[in-house]
This record gives C-alpha cells, sequence and structure tokens, in this order.
C-alpha cells in the first residue's frame, strides 16, 4: 500500500505530484484485530485490519491501515476498508477510487452523507457501504489497477491523506486441468503421447506436468488459444516420453504416474489431476497346458526365427522320444 500526507492552507480536493510526501508501506493481506499501538493517537480497536499499521505523524489525520482484497473473481463481491487515526478528527470527506474515477464519497457534515457514482465495471452496494468502508459487486476485469482512499479534513488543518494498493481480477477456469491421450496399457519401450488443457481462463493457466513427481527432461512450449467470449484463453501443454523401466515407480513394478498442475498467474491458485500409465510386462511363460503365464497377451513368434524355434522344438522331441525307446 502507498500512503501520502498532503498539508495545504486552503482545501484540497486531488493531490498535485509536487504537493505529495510519499510514505510507501507494502501490508501484508492477512488480517487480525490489533490494538492501537502508536504513541501519538488515543487507544482504540479497529475491524480486522491487516498486521502491518502505518502510524500516524505527529498529532494529525493519518490512514492506518487500509484493505483491499489481492484478487477476486470476475462477478464476484469484495469490501475495501479505509482506517484512520486519531478516530476523533473532523472529516471533511473521504472518498475511494477505481483508478482515476471516483466511486464513492462520505461527507459527513451533508444531511445525506453518501454519493455513488456510476462505474462501468463495478457496482458499489449502497445498503453495505459506510465511512470507510464499501462493497463492489459485479466486478469485471475493466475494474482491475489501483484503488485509492483518499481522506480530508475540515479546517484549521485542511490536511488531505491517501493510500492505495492493487487489485487483479480473473476468471477462473470451472473445471480442473484435463489429461487426453491414455491408452489402456502400454509396454516398455513405448512412446506416450499426453496433452494437458486447461481453462477457459483470464489470464490464461500456466500448466507443468510431472512424471511421478519429477519435472520431465523436455516439455514443449505452452500453447494459448483465445477464446472469443470475454477474451478468455485456453491453455495446452503436450508431453512426450518413452516409457522405460525406471518409470514403473509404483509398488507393483507396473505402473507410471502423470501429474498435470493448472496455475494462475499473480494469485494463489493451483489445481491438478493425475492419470495411471498402466504397464504390461512383455515377457510370458508357456505352461504344461499350453497356455500363457505372466501377462494377458500370448507371445507371438513370427518370421525366420520363429521357424528355426518351431524347427528346433520338434528335433528335440524326436530326439528325447528315441532315448526313451
Amino acid at each position: 500500500m502507498n500512503m501520502a500526507t498532503i498539508d495545504a492552507p486552503a482545501k484540497v480536493h486531488r493531490p498535485s505530484a509536487p504537493q505529495v510526501r510519499a510514505s510507501p508501506f507494502n501490508l501484508p493481506l492477512k488480517s487480525e484485530l490489533l490494538p492501537s499501538t502508536c504513541p501519538s493517537s488515543q487507544s482504540f480497536s479497529l475491524q480486522p485490519v491487516p498486521q502491518v499499521r502505518a502510524c500516524p505523524t505527529g498529532h494529525g489525520l493519518n490512514i492506518t491501515a487500509l484493505e483491499v482484497p489481492e484478487w477476486m473473481e470476475a462477478g464476484s463481491s469484495a469490501s475495501l476498508t479505509c482506517s484512520w487515526a486519531p478516530i476523533r478528527s473532523n472529516i471533511w470527506a473521504l472518498r475511494w477510487y477505481q483508478g482515476l474515477h471516483e466511486i464513492y464519497r462520505w461527507t459527513p457534515s451533508k444531511p445525506n452523507p453518501m454519493q455513488i457514482f456510476h462505474n462501468p465495471h463495478l457496482t458499489v452496494n449502497p445498503l453495505q457501504s459506510s465511512h470507510g468502508q464499501v462493497l463492489i459487486t459485479d466486478v469485471t476485469h475493466g475494474a482491475a489497477g489501483l484503488f485509492r482512499c483518499e481522506i480530508s479534513a475540515e479546517a484549521p488543518a485542511f490536511r488531505t491523506v491517501y493510500g492505495e494498493k492493487e487489485l487483479k481480477v480473473v476468471t477462473l477456469p470451472r473445471v480442473g486441468p484435463q489429461i487426453e491421450g491414455v491408452q489402456p496399457y502400454y509396454r516398455e519401450g513405448d512412446w506416450i503421447d499426453l496433452t494437458c488443457t486447461a481453462g477457459p481462463g483470464r489470464p490464461a493457466p500456466l500448466l507443468v506436468m510431472l512424471i511421478n513427481g519429477q519435472l520431465p527432461g523436455h516439455l514443449e512450449p505452452q500453447t494459448v488459444q483465445r477464446v472469443a467470449v470475454d477474451n478468455l484463453s485456453i491453455s495446452r501443454l503436450h508431453l512426450r516420453f518413452v516409457l522405460r523401466h525406471f518409470h514403473l515407480s509404483a509398488p507393483s513394478g507396473v505402473a507410471a504416474s502423470v501429474r498435470c498442475v493448472s496455475r494462475i498467474p499473480g494469485i494463489n491458485y493451483e489445481e491438478s489431476s493425475e492419470v495411471m500409465l498402466s504397464a504390461k510386462p512383455h515377457y510370458f511363460a508357456a505352461g504344461m497346458d499350453g497356455r500363457t503365464t505372466g501377462g494377458s497377451a500370448p507371445l507371438i513368434v513370427s518370421g525366420t526365427w520363429g521357424r528355426r524355434l518351431e524347427a528346433h522344438f520338434v528335433a528335440t522331441i524326436v530326439i528325447q522320444f528315441l532315448n526313451a525307446n
């Protein structure tokens, strides 16, 4: 959160660049109840606020906490909260801005202190907004960017302070990543050709594929396909590799796992899906009754080597028969 203070002899509507004395603060998102520890302010309790507070400088008006969610999903709602100290300061006006556009104003000295301004990218709920707290609903991707709280004191101080934080607006995929191209079973030496698909979403999901929990030696570049609706994107990632014996890491030794992880950049979002690649041994032993064991597929002998094997087998039987007689 960036904060600044403006002192002027007359009423100030918006701070201009030469007047601003910036005091940047980066507030974590985690909130909890914190008592005031600032020596220059009275003891009071706030609504849940970020863990780090900007204490007042001197005895003037200061913003102590600013709550703006790091991100929210398009179409959803969120609360914005702006707190100040000393809490009994004579406030002339408190304003909220989305970018350069004012969306809310609270002027306590007026008979109807609340004003709400139209914005094409969000709606302010007047029934759940008061003082420094504002509920925004029906948020679109156009609302992404800086949200600013600005507080101005009445005469004789005419002090104006402000703080701002960035909001990201995303569209999350409705389902987790999907892995396609899985065959019923494989054998060692087979080529594995799989595709992971995630979306539609905005921004485009970032994909990674793991073999038995490990990154493969090579992954093809991710491709992104734009969708006409709401400028969403579908992400795809291909994985091709040769199935080797060391891939068969399951306790039975006949399965390998492939996992696809989908992340949205800039936010704490992750989903994944996993498939098991079943492998069958490619050796078979013939039993006394002629049936095969060790697998469901019979050993197929063909070509010259197969005919030589058959002739050798017949010759061995004939020799054993003559010796027995």
